[in-house]
């Protein structure tokens, strides 16, 4: 059970370093600065959820070229997943 918590720990390092990549992108397009203020900036909009989130899907569409469900997928699939969990969890310890 503990090497599923540290590969999940990874995961998730690797998503939030895709969705920042993203983010980062998406200023670039949207402010036209350089990766170099782009990262910095985009560090900060991290933590403004629509911001970023915004930020994100110009980056995942028009600088990588994905569709707006991919993009969705990217950064609504994770919440998804959560809910899925929670729902399966509550149904199987519900059950008498």
């Amino acid at each position: 059970m503990r090497k599923l918590g540290v590969v999940g720990g990874i995961l998730y390092l690797l998503y939030g370093i895709v969705c920042l990549l993203a983010v980062m992108d998406g200023i670039q397009i949207w402010f036209g600065v350089n990766s170099f203020f782009a990262f910095f900036i985009a560090l900060i909009i991290a933590y403004i959820p629509i911001v970023a989130t915004v930020a994100g899907f110009i980056g995942a569409t028009d600088a990588w070229g994905w569709s707006y469900l991919q993009a969705g997928a990217l950064f609504f699939g994770p919440m998804v997943v959560y809910f899925l969990i929670a729902v399966i969890g509550v149904s199987l310890t519900s059950r008498k």
